[in-house]
């Protein structure tokens, strides 16, 4: 992946630290409700954060980069499922887990605008170990999908309003 190239993308959307949108909101909801999880996030990351475009279930919209697990989904560029979190070396260390949140489980697909293109991630997390089937898998991935579809549809807004 570029990240140069990614980030390019990222920033000509100038969604970063925008307002609450309904179209997100429902997403969340959607996904939320139907994975049966406490918390469930769009999430995008820039350079040095993972920003939360929408969150339900928590209050951490903004942490460092080094922190989120959603950087690890954008690497991975496939859904990413961690059981328990406190089992897994690449975010055992994250506050996320040891803090207050009590975070055991994430689960997340990321947002590709085209290939190697990530931006961030659809994701679900749960304060209990827990596991997730395929159904749910290709569920969460289905609405990521359509996150991105959102995403085209602004950024190509934005390129109109400037011509």
């Amino acid at each position: 992946m570029q990240e140069q190239q990614r980030l390019a993308h990222l920033y000509n959307l100038s969604i970063l630290d925008s307002e609450p949108d309904p179209k997100f909101s429902r997403i969340v909801r959607l996904v939320k409700r139907v994975l049966d999880v406490p918390i469930a996030a769009i999430s995008l990351i820039d350079q040095r954060r993972q920003w939360c475009l929408e969150l339900q279930g928590a209050d951490f919209v903004e942490i460092p980069r080094h922190d989120s697990f959603c950087q690890h989904t954008i690497q991975q560029g496939s859904t990413l499922v961690i059981p328990d979190a406190r089992a897994d070396a690449r975010v055992a260390g994250s506050p996320l887990v040891s803090g207050d949140a009590g975070i055991r489980f994430y689960a997340g697909h990321p947002l590709t605008l085209c290939p190697d293109i990530r931006l961030g991630a659809l994701c679900v997390f749960d304060t209990k170990p827990r596991s997730m089937g395929e159904e749910d898998i290709q569920f969460l991935a289905d609405l990521a999908e359509t996150v991105v579809n959102e995403l085209k549809a602004s950024m190509l807004i934005n390129i109109m309003a400037q011509r």
